[in-house]
């Protein structure tokens, strides 16, 4: 079952080397997390060009995308024991916010669109487009797509499941408010996306009517590695 919570990290190494702040996810902060109860899952991305040419909201690099069973997962009893026995350097907070302008968020699982069925035990996807929203018509917006835009989605080829998350509690590191609706859509790869399959998600009937009163603030991200044994199922 996908978990009811999202805690997400977005980053931008500055005076630490990227491969340095890689391997402190994928090698350390992760697996640990995942092993002392803090999460159930966790994935590292990167920033890479959209297919589109839509330009990202700001100058963050690096997303970890960390599935859990708790509405701010920092501040849970597993993640005060879990602080106690680890000694990166880059967990301080003062290092953390001059090394890698970090901003730290929470999500609640609004609705999972899965209409090709792949259920919910996945490994990370291996492309993510990730959109803030902010609709006048929260219900219209999750309608248009339950209804229209996750199955035209899905006729691509590497397109994989869309899931829809309400802000929560932030943990720092904001320039401004988050948009209230955060959009997930999963891919296994973006063979045919930004052609005409994706063109023609945006002029249906349903689409004219919803996209244009809902601006969108969007990443493309990439999957950093997956280790099959310590990052878990998302």
């Amino acid at each position: 079952m996908t978990a009811p919570f999202v805690h997400l990290e977005l980053s931008r190494p500055l005076e630490v080397e990227e491969s340095e702040w890689i391997s402190s996810y994928l090698d350390e902060q992760i697996p640990s997390l995942i092993s002392h109860g803090v999460v159930r899952n966790g994935a590292l991305y990167r920033l890479i060009p959209n297919p589109m040419g839509r330009v990202p909201p700001d100058d963050k690099t690096f997303l970890v995308f960390y599935q859990t069973d708790f509405a701010r997962c920092l501040n849970s009893e597993n993640h005060t024991a879990w602080k106690r026995v680890t000694s990166n350097a880059l967990r301080n907070p003062k290092a953390l916010t001059t090394t890698v302008h970090p901003d730290v968020r929470n999500y609640t699982l609004v609705e999972v669109f899965d209409p090709k069925g792949v259920g919910s035990e996945l490994p990370p996807a291996s492309f993510m487009l990730v959109a803030e929203a902010a609709p006048v018509n929260e219900e219209e917006f999750h309608r248009f797509y339950r209804e229209d835009h996750a199955i035209m989605m899905a006729k691509h080829a590497g397109y994989r499941r869309t899931l829809h998350y309400r802000i929560g509690d932030l943990d720092g590191g904001q320039l401004e408010a988050p948009d209230p609706i955060l959009v997930i859509h999963e891919f296994d790869s973006f063979e045919e996306f930004g052609g005409p399959i994706t063109q023609a998600t945006l002029v249906t009937e349903f689409a004219r009517r919803v996209l244009p009163k809902v601006p969108m603030k969007a990443r493309t991200m990439q999957l950093v590695s997956h280790n099959p044994e310590t990052a878990g199922l998302l």
